[in-house]
C-alpha cells in the first residue's frame, strides 16, 4: 500500500536490490505527495550503497505448475477425508465441497496457465500451452509415484509435507528428501568419535551444498582477504570462506538421485515429442542459435538413401541437427537434455529435479560458515 515514508528497520539478508525496490518504491501517495521520503534505520552504509546501485536481475518466466505445486494438490485433496478428523471438532465442515473446490483449481491451472509457450505450426501459443501443462502434471504424477512419494491410488505419503513446505528451494527439496531416505544424516551423528561442533559443521555443509549455493566468482577477493588478516596478524582466517567439500556418501547419493530424475525427464520428453510430432512441426531450428533453415525435400529415391534412411539412428526427443552427430535420445547430463532438444519442444528446467554436482572449474562455493 502506498505511503507518505517508508522505513526500513534493521538489516536482513532479503533487503537487496530487487526487494528494496519493491518497498522503496511505495514511498509517496499518488495525488497526495509531491516527493516520498525513505528512512533506512539500522543499515550500514556499505551495504545501503550496494543496495541502490546494484543491477536488477533479469525476470525471467517459467511455468506455473511444477512437481512440488502438483503434490501440494494431491496433499490437499488427501487431506479433504473426513476421517482423518475428530467429528466433533470439525462438524458441519464440508468436506466435498472444499474437495471440490481443490480440483477445481486444478482443473483451472493445467488448462488455463498464465503462461504461453510460442508453436511453430499455429503461431498461437495456447493450444501448445495446454498440451505442455497437461502432460506435464502427468509427468510430475509419474516421478512423484517413483519416489514414493504418492501411493498407488495416488494418496499422498511419506515426505510430501516437507517437500511442499520447501516447495520455493525446488528441486533441492527433492534432493533433500532424498538423502534423507538413505539415512545419510543419521550415519554423520551415529559417529561417536567426532566431536559434536564436527558433526554440525558437516551437517552444514550439505546444506549450504544444496540450498545456498553461490559460486565466489573472484579469486583475487579471497586472496586479498587472506593477506589482510595476514598482515593484521593472524596465523589463520577466522571465518571459512569457500565451502569445504562434502562427504562423498552423500555425493553419490545426489548422483543417483540426479541419474533417475534425469532418466524420467528424458522418458517425458521422448513421450511428448512422439505423441505431438504433427503439433510440435518441422524440426528446422538449431538448438542453441535458434537459427531456422527452410526444409529441401528430396522426391528422388535411391538404392543408396533407403539404405541410409534404414540404417540412421532414430530419434525424437533430440534435435535433428545434433543427430547427424550420432547421438539418439539418450542424454548424459540436465544441460544436454536442455540444450539438445529438438525445436517446438519446452522443458522447463525446474522440470527436471536435478541438482548438478558443483564443478571446480566454476569457481568455489561461499562457505557462509
Amino acid at each position: 500500500m502506498p505511503c507518505k515514508t517508508v522505513v526500513l528497520a534493521g538489516d536482513s539478508p532479503f533487503i537487496n536490490a530487487m526487494n528494496s525496490r519493491q518497498m522503496t518504491g511505495r514511498a509517496g501517495r499518488r495525488g497526495f505527495d509531491l516527493v516520498g521520503n525513505v528512512v533506512f534505520f539500522g543499515i550500514s552504509q556499505g551495504k545501503l550503497k550496494r543496495v541502490m546501485t546494484s543491477i536488477l536481475p533479469d525476470l525471467r518466466g517459467h511455468m506455473s505448475m511444477n512437481t512440488t505445486l502438483a503434490l501440494r494438490y494431491l496433499s490437499l485433496y488427501t487431506m479433504m477425508d473426513p476421517k482423518l478428523y475428530n467429528k466433533d471438532l470439525f462438524k458441519g465442515f464440508d468436506f466435498k465441497e472444499h474437495k471440490k473446490a481443490v480440483v477445481q483449481a486444478a482443473y483451472r491451472l493445467v488448462n488455463y496457465p498464465l503462461f504461453s509457450v510460442y508453436s511453430q505450426r499455429t503461431g498461437t501459443g495456447r493450444d501448445m500451452t495446454q498440451l505442455l501443462n497437461r502432460n506435464y502434471f502427468r509427468f510430475a504424477l509419474e516421478y512423484l509415484r517413483k519416489e514414493d512419494y504418492l501411493s498407488r491410488e495416488g494418496v499422498a505419503q511419506t515426505f510430501c509435507g516437507l517437500v511442499s513446505h520447501l516447495y520455493y528451494l525446488e528441486p533441492a527439496n527433492f534432493v533433500f528428501v532424498s538423502l534423507l531416505k538413505e539415512g545419510l544424516f543419521d550415519k554423520i551423528y551415529s559417529d561417536q568419535k567426532r566431536s559434536k561442533e564436527d558433526l554440525i559443521r558437516d551437517v552444514l555443509k550439505v546444506l549450504c551444498y544444496l540450498f545456498c549455493r553461490i559460486p565466489v566468482k573472484s579469486k583475487a577477493f579471497i586472496q586479498s582477504l587472506r593477506e589482510k588478516y595476514a598482515r593484521e596478524g593472524h596465523a589463520t582466517v577466522p571465518t571459512i570462506i569457500t565451502l569445504p567439500e562434502i562427504p562423498s556418501a552423500f555425493k553419490q547419493c545426489i548422483a543417483k538421485h540426479n541419474e533417475r530424475a534425469l532418466n524420467t525427464a528424458a522418458t517425458y520428453m521422448r513421450c511428448f515429442t512422439t505423441a505431438y510430432r504433427e503439433e510440435l512441426g518441422p524440426d528446422h531450428t538449431l538448438p542453441l542459435s535458434n537459427i531456422s533453415f527452410t526444409p529441401v525435400h528430396q522426391n528422388e529415391k535411391s538404392h543408396l538413401t533407403d539404405h541410409l534412411s534404414s540404417a540412421a539412428l532414430k530419434f525424437t526427443a533430440r534435435s535433428s541437427f545434433v543427430g547427424l552427430s550420432g547421438q539418439g535420445d539418450e542424454f548424459t547430463s540436465a544441460s544436454d537434455l536442455q540444450n539438445s532438444k529438438r525445436s517446438g519442444a519446452y522443458l522447463d528446467a525446474a522440470m527436471q529435479h536435478i541438482r548438478e554436482l558443483h564443478d571446480d572449474k566454476n569457481g568455489p562455493l561461499n562457505g557462509y560458515i
